[in-house]
């Protein structure tokens, strides 16, 4: 099953209590919404593994994403469903591939975007919406690659770090 919006309300019209907000999926998964009726134009329907919402799909093919402080393997496997992205771990870190994001073949960490909660992906283009982080380096490399006397932070700190100074 690859879940996204249209999908998840088709899922819901084949459900038999039609009384019910939530539709089951899998063990423990279900589809859940606000309406009783969900139809295109909804606002959401959500994706909900042991009461944690893992995913939330909204109309035009936003899925936003989320481990609910839960990395653990069904955790992976239900965020798997989902249409466009694959979530892997690599020594206990969680990484995204998605269309436009891939990270590298191969053991090596770097250069592979970097799974975290509450990000949001467009699920037809693989843009991720919600900023793209990266496994910062831990080797001194200059901009154009070659190893410099000179440090340079790698994206994502320094978004960080821009976030966290005072205004």
């Amino acid at each position: 099953m690859r879940l996204d919006y249209d999908s998840a309300v088709e899922e819901f019209g084949r459900r038999r209590n039609k009384r019910l907000c939530e539709k089951k999926v899998a063990n423990n998964t279900y589809l859940f919404t606000s309406s009783l009726s969900p139809r295109p134009g909804d606002e959401f329907i959500g994706l909900r593994l042991h009461g944690n919402t893992v995913a939330i799909f909204y109309p035009g093919s936003i899925v936003k994403l989320f481990h609910a402080g839960w990395q653990t393997h069904t955790t992976k496997d239900r965020l798997n469903y989902i249409r466009g992205i694959r979530v892997y771990s690599l020594d206990g870190e969680w990484f995204i591939d998605t269309a436009l994001h891939q990270g590298p073949h191969g053991r090596g960490k770097m250069n592979r975007p970097l799974f975290y909660n509450a990000m949001q992906v467009h699920q037809d283009s693989g843009e991720i919406l919600s900023g793209v982080l990266y496994k910062p380096s831990k080797r001194k490399v200059h901009p154009q690659g070659h190893q410099a006397g000179v440090w340079t932070p790698p994206v994502w700190e320094a978004g960080r770090l821009e976030r966290l100074a005072p205004s």
